[in-house]
């Protein structure tokens, strides 16, 4: 009887290994946030920010999701703005008061080197007024 248990918990088991699937948790549209994170410059395209009329020039991804972006003028951008990183999806929120999102940009990373990076976004209004049909893209370089 004891043999029986035995030789069944045994079959059970070799059952469970062998029927168990490995999940897939290396999606190739999948960025690390530590890829991400550091200052990066502008290499091409234009950065839809607030209220600067100057070129956006470096955009820096903080380890606590803050953005601090630096104009061509020198001035910096350094008001509440988050990002938020999704696969290869990259929201930034801009001007961010009380909980509320001012405007927002997400959209596609994709790495040509581990230095390099095309993304390619759309515009938002936080409150969902407006939403830009015009897709942009820039080319970001890490400092």
């Amino acid at each position: 009887m004891k043999k029986t248990i035995l030789w069944s918990l045994l079959g059970l088991m070799v059952c469970m290994l062998t029927f168990t699937a490995c999940s897939n948790d290396d999606d190739d549209n999948s960025i690390s946030c530590s890829t991400i994170t550091g200052a990066w410059t502008i290499q091409s395209g234009t950065l839809d920010t607030n209220d600067n009329d100057s070129p956006a020039q470096t955009i820096n991804f903080k380890n606590d999701s803050s953005v601090i972006i630096t104009y061509a003028d020198g001035t910096l951008d350094d008001r509440t703005n988050k990002w938020s990183l999704a696969g290869d999806s990259l929201r930034i929120n801009w001007n961010i008061k009380n909980g509320v999102v001012d405007d927002y940009i997400i959209g596609k990373l994709s790495f040509s080197d581990n230095n390099t990076v095309t993304y390619t976004y759309t515009s938002h209004d936080g409150s969902g007024a407006w939403d830009s049909k015009d897709t942009k893209t820039i080319i970001l370089k890490k400092k």
